[in-house]
């Protein structure tokens, strides 16, 4: 016991000391949170926070793991940018799904997240400032709402201000105090990607489905129950995990781009995303391409989109490696626009995501 009470004395210190640095830096924070307000600036700066993350996470390699402590970095960036002004988030979904997990990820707890199911709604939001960020994806999935109205950037101010990947995870959540002998609750999306765990349970376990992961939280603890989720039920359901992995095909990565009004300067290693038009004939594409090629661009990623503004086969959405205020850059666009039938720059941020992660799947 004299061991144990020493130990745990060297904590308190630790702690306190913690909450010392804590303190201090939550001060400095603020004052960079006025100097940038004083020069236009947005509090969010996801090139700084990448470097940050990189660098505590290589302080800590062979110590501890690299993801932990990057995980309560994390938290401390969001902390302190709540310290420096409350961030409104949006993001398209429903609340709790991947897109409000992916939020969470990437501005932390101290956020106030709000989910928008219609991508025009989103834009809305964003242009009358009564949302500072969102977090969207563009991918084509069947289980998770995506940005496929990519027109919506052609009547907007809104530009994508920043990008990074997120590993999708379903797990088995329930209260602490609860002896989960009541059923399974999850949104029909959930449990169509969780059926092989399902059918392993055996008979006696009932599943039930949810209108909503809100509806799922609700009604598990008013049954002794579990609910079905991403990882964020720890934090906004206050659920702890039971069982965790459990979708039937785990997926690597998945990209998420953020959205905003705002535009970020070079910072060394960057992409930019392009919305292209292309005129309907012979070689269209092959000449885009050649354009790229010239100035030794390198394609990220190039996929055909939907478009709710005419008949038009050929809308593009383009994805190159630099930034828009690059020489090279600034030559193929100029070049572009005399060779397509509509183009815009959606916007340039710092390149997060591996490269072979970047194309969606």
């Amino acid at each position: 016991m004299a061991n144990l009470d020493e130990l745990r004395r060297r904590i308190d210190e630790v702690d306190r000391r913690l909450t010392e640095l804590l303190v201090e830096r939550f001060a400095i924070a603020a004052e960079i949170g006025l100097a940038k307000e004083g020069l236009g600036l947005s509090v969010y700066d996801p090139d700084r926070e990448r470097r940050v993350l990189e660098r505590v996470s290589q302080a800590a390699a062979g110590r501890v793991p690299a993801e932990r402590v990057a995980a309560i970095f994390r938290e401390i960036i969001s902390a302190s940018r709540a310290h420096e002004t409350v961030q409104s988030v949006l993001v398209l979904g429903e609340w709790g799904g991947l897109a409000h997990q992916a939020a969470l990820q990437r501005f932390g707890a101290s956020a106030k997240v709000e989910s928008s199911p219609r991508p025009q709604d989103l834009f809305a939001r964003l242009d009358e400032g009564s949302g500072e960020y969102a977090v969207v994806s563009l991918e084509g999935h069947s289980f998770e709402a995506s940005l496929d109205r990519l027109d919506l950037f052609l009547h907007s101010d809104v530009r994508v201000f920043a990008e990074y990947a997120v590993e999708p995870r379903l797990g088995l959540y329930a209260d602490p105090a609860s002896q989960r002998t009541g059923p399974v609750f999850a949104t029909a999306a959930a449990l169509a990607q969780v059926s092989r765990w399902m059918g392993a349970q055996g008979p006696e376990r009932e599943f039930r489905v949810a209108g909503s992961v809100t509806d799922a939280i609700r009604l598990a603890g008013a049954s002794d129950g579990a609910v079905v989720g991403h990882p964020l039920l720890e934090t906004v359901g206050q659920l702890r995990p039971v069982e965790q992995v459990i979708e039937d095909v785990p997926e690597a990565t998945r990209r998420f781009f953020v959205l905003a009004r705002r535009a970020l300067p070079p910072s060394g290693r960057d992409k930019t995303l392009l919305l292209l038009v292309l005129a309907n004939r012979p070689g269209s594409l092959h000449s885009v391409a050649g354009i790229f090629a010239h100035e030794g661009l390198n394609v990220c990623w190039l996929e055909p989109k939907p478009t709710h503004l005419g008949p038009w086969d050929h809308l593009f959405v383009i994805e190159i490696e630099g930034h828009e205020e690059s020489p090279e850059v600034q030559r193929a666009l100029s070049a572009l626009r005399g060779s397509v039938e509509l183009l815009r720059v959606l916007g340039s941020y710092p390149a997060e995501a591996p490269r072979d992660r970047m194309r969606p799947r």
